[in-house]
């Protein structure tokens, strides 16, 4: 099978696991890297190039949130200003990776209407997004429906980063699992088969 009929089955996984039938976590698994996808019924994938000195951090608190709680928490209902501070936010983060730009994607890597209102679920979260920001992340937020804390800074900076969201969980009691990585444009893969 080809990557987009792939998609389609994993989709339909995605909609038993939470509830709904959405791309955001399953495309970027099977294509790799950084991918905007348009439509759900036939959904068009994009890749969205990232400078290559930015790392992701990412650590896993050891508290689950389900995917299915972290919907439900969510309002219903958005107010126009955060709809078009969230549209500026993401165009000029697509510009900042299309070409490059690492101080347009500092200023536009922020959530303004699902972190706020996630953020609850996360003990602690408030704590390592500050820290990650003090010790010069590009940008700190929720991954998908957390626990998981993301940070996207330059390589230089991914240890300092990461030990500071780790300490900043740390202060609350929780244990953590934690990565640093390139955006890798590899995506799942068959290694054998037998």
């Amino acid at each position: 099978m080809d990557q987009l009929q792939l998609l389609k089955f994993a989709m339909k996984g995605e909609a038993v696991a939470s509830g709904t039938v959405h791309v955001d976590n399953v495309a970027p698994s099977l294509y790799g890297g950084l991918i905007l996808t348009v439509g759900i019924d036939d959904p068009i994938v994009t890749r969205i190039p990232v400078p290559k000195v930015v790392r992701c951090v990412l650590v896993h608190p050891h508290i689950e949130v389900t995917t299915r709680a972290a919907r439900e928490i969510l309002e219903p209902t958005v107010s126009l200003s955060d709809v078009i501070w969230q549209q500026a936010n993401l165009a000029g983060f697509l510009v900042g990776c299309f070409t490059g730009d690492l101080r347009l994607i500092r200023a536009s890597l922020q959530d303004v209407v699902i972190e706020p209102q996630r953020k609850v679920l996360i003990p602690g979260f408030e704590k390592a997004k500050e820290a990650a920001m003090t010790d010069g992340a590009l940008g700190c937020s929720i991954s998908g429906a957390g626990p998981t804390v993301f940070a996207w800074c330059e390589e230089p900076r991914a240890e300092t980063v990461c030990r500071a969201i780790v300490h900043a969980f740390e202060s609350e009691g929780l244990a953590s699992d934690r990565w640093i990585s390139p955006i890798d444009d590899v995506g799942a893969q068959v290694l054998e088969r037998s």
